[in-house]
């Protein structure tokens, strides 16, 4: 009974980005590329965001999008996927969100449908030739 596409299961990338970080990867290489595996499963949109003592003592965070993020409206009901995992380290715990904006139809999606082409007469009445010299001239030249 597992996940049938993980890439697109926001606690399943947030433990797996906890992990990495677990194991030493550096925290940008590591949120690049969970970040490139959400989109190339085929998200609308993703954000990956770390927090804590990243590079020094003083605690900020780093905050990764890509494609489209909706934080308010219908959509996030059916759309959007979000989870937060922690991880502690020797600096102190860091914090991961994910959001991934799963494929599927938004609210604002607009579908323009082409209307069908008539069918054109057999010979347009522009090509026809006058008599005596070239289309639609006086046969002069001038």
């Amino acid at each position: 009974m597992g996940v049938e596409n993980p890439e697109l299961n926001a606690r399943v990338m947030a433990s797996r980005l906890a992990v990495a970080l677990e194991k030493g990867f550096h925290f940008r290489r590591a949120a690049f590329i969970t970040l490139r595996r959400i989109m190339a499963a085929g998200a609308l949109g993703a954000e990956v965001v770390v927090s804590g003592k990243l590079t020094s003592e003083r605690a900020k965070f780093e905050k990764l999008r890509a494609g489209k993020i909706y934080r308010s409206g219908d959509q996030i009901n059916y759309l959007v996927d979000r989870a937060v995992a922690n991880v502690l380290l020797i600096p102190g715990i860091y914090g991961i969100e994910v959001i991934i904006v799963r494929p599927g139809r938004p609210a604002d999606y607009i579908e323009v449908v082409q209307q069908p082409q008539a069918a054109a007469p057999a010979q347009p009445a522009s090509t026809e030739t006058q008599p005596g010299g070239s289309p639609g001239g006086s046969g002069g030249g001038g």
